[in-house]
C-alpha cells in the first residue's frame, strides 16, 4: 500500500504534467492515509486554483490554516482565491498575513506575496469607483428626469391659464412664455450636466493592468 508521501509526491508529478484532475486523485488518497498535513491541501488547493474552482481552494486552504496558522502557502493561496473571487477585503487581510510570514520566515516569494496584496487594493478600489460611477450616474438621469417633469408642469399649468378663444396676440404671447421656460429648463439642465461632467462621471475607471490570470505554479508544490 502507498504510503501518503508517495501518493503526494505522484500528484505533483501530474501536477508538473499540467494532468491537474489525475494530480487530484493522488492528493484525495494521500489526504485520506492523512489528514493532519498541511501540504496535502496547500498541493490540492494548487490544483483548484489551476482549474478555477476558487471555492474548493478556498476550503482546502482554510484547513491547511487550520492545521497550521503560520503556513504560508495556504494564506497566499487563499488570498489568491479570494482576488479572483473579487472579495478584496478578505484577499487584502490574508495576503498581508502571508507577506507578513514569508517576511519572518525568509521565503523567496515574498516580492510576488506583496505584488497581489497590491493588486487586490487596486482591484478594490477600481471596484469602488465604478460603484460611485454608478451611483452618479444614476443621480444625473434622475436630477434630468425631476426638471423634465418639472418643466412639463410649468407648461401645462400655463396652457390651463390661457384664455380658451385666444387672439393671435395672445397665442404669440402663449408660444414666447413657453419658449422661454423651455430655453431656461435646457440652460438648467446644461450646468447641471456639466456640472457632472467636471467631477468625472462620465471617467469611470477601467483596467488597472490587472493580471490574475498569473497563477501559482509547481514551482510551489510542497
Amino acid at each position: 500500500m502507498s504510503s501518503a508521501k508517495d501518493l503526494k509526491d505522484r500528484g505533483n508529478h501530474m501536477f508538473q504534467m499540467s494532468r491537474f484532475e489525475e494530480a487530484l486523485s493522488y492528493y484525495d488518497k494521500a489526504i485520506i492515509r492523512d489528514s493532519n498535513e498541511p501540504s496535502y491541501f496547500t498541493n490540492r488547493a494548487l490544483c483548484f486554483l489551476r482549474l478555477k474552482k476558487w471555492e474548493r481552494a478556498m476550503d482546502d486552504c482554510r484547513k491547511a490554516i487550520d492545521l497550521d496558522p503560520k503556513n504560508v502557502k495556504a494564506n497566499y493561496y487563499y488570498g489568491k482565491a479570494c482576488v479572483h473571487s473579487h472579495n478584496y477585503d478578505e484577499a487584502i487581510k490574508v495576503l498581508t498575513r502571508a507577506c507578513d510570514l514569508s517576511l519572518a520566515q525568509k521565503l523567496a516569494y515574498g516580492d510576488e506575496i506583496s505584488g497581489l496584496v497590491r493588486l487586490a487594493r487596486k482591484e478594490k478600489f477600481r471596484m469602488e469607483e465604478d460603484k460611485r460611477c454608478q451611483q452618479e450616474v444614476e443621480l444625473q438621469a434622475y436630477l434630468n428626469r425631476l426638471m423634465d417633469e418639472d418643466l412639463q408642469r410649468r407648461v401645462n399649468t400655463l396652457l390651463e391659464n390661457s384664455n380658451t378663444k385666444p387672439n393671435d396676440a395672445d397665442e404669440a404671447a402663449l408660444m414666447e412664455t413657453m419658449d422661454s421656460l423651455k430655453s431656461e429648463a435646457e440652460a438648467r439642465k446644461d450646468e447641471l450636466n456639466n456640472i457632472f461632467a467636471q467631477v468625472g462621471v462620465f471617467r469611470c475607471s477601467g483596467k488597472l493592468g490587472r493580471n490574475l490570470d498569473t497563477l501559482p505554479t509547481a514551482q510551489h508544490l510542497s
